[in-house]
Order: C-alpha cells, then structure tokens, then sequence
C-alpha cells in the first residue's frame, strides 16, 4: 500500500509545470587519461598540477603524505579515522587545499583526507 501512494506521488509530481521544464545538459566535461587500467584526470592544486586517480566509488578525496609534503599542505587530525582498503588499513590526517581546480572549474576550501601509500602511477591521490 504505501509502495502504491509513494508512486502516485511521484507521478503526480512529474506532470507538474516544473517538471516540465527540466533539462538534462553539461555542466562540464572531464577529460580521462588511462594509464593501463587506472583512470588519471588532471587537477590544480593551489595553482600545481597534479594528477588524480578518478574513482567513482571512492567516498572522500585523499592524498598520499608525500603528495601533501610536496605541496606544502598543512595536515591537522583526524582522529579516529581508519581508511581501510585494497592495500590495507592507513590512518588518516586531513588537509585543506585553499583552491582546487578540476575540469575548469575552482573550488575554494576543499578537505582532503592525507594517508596512505604511493599509487604506483605518478597520481597525488584518488578523487570521486
């Protein structure tokens, strides 16, 4: 029964004015380099190049120690937080990067989580 009035509701909304005039476009298009099997997209942090691993299943951004040490990023706890993957389990600290740069786009303020080991791939880090 409420599986039935969830979709009539649902229905009832997309016959709706503003349904209608919703559109689909770009916003941006993010140019992929693969590297064997491994995705690499192109970013800017505080105006540096880098380069990251584009997962779509990674739930937070994340740079290696030496990526963070390399771009002079200033690390602060994050305490309690385990990262636990592939390569096994890492704690984390975190990083503000003061502007980063991702498909033409900058964005002021973004938290990295720093932790882990190198890639293997030149990346500074892996990126949803």
């Amino acid at each position: 029964m409420k599986a039935r009035i969830a979709l009539a509701v649902v229905a009832a909304l997309a016959a709706t004015p503003a349904a209608a005039q919703c559109k689909l476009g770009i916003v941006a298009e993010l140019p992929v380099t693969m590297a064997g099997r491994t995705p690499l997209v192109d970013a800017r942090i505080n105006g540096a190049e880098t380069r990251f691993i584009a997962d779509s299943g990674a739930f937070y951004s994340m740079i290696t120690p030496a990526s963070a040490a390399r771009l002079g990023l200033r690390l602060f706890p994050a305490p309690g937080v385990t990262v636990v993957g592939t390569g096994g389990a890492a704690d984390i600290s975190a990083a503000t990067v003061k502007r980063f740069g991702l498909a033409g786009a900058i964005f002021p303020n973004v938290e990295f989580m720093v932790g882990g080991n190198s890639w293997g791939n030149e990346s500074f880090g892996v990126t949803p």
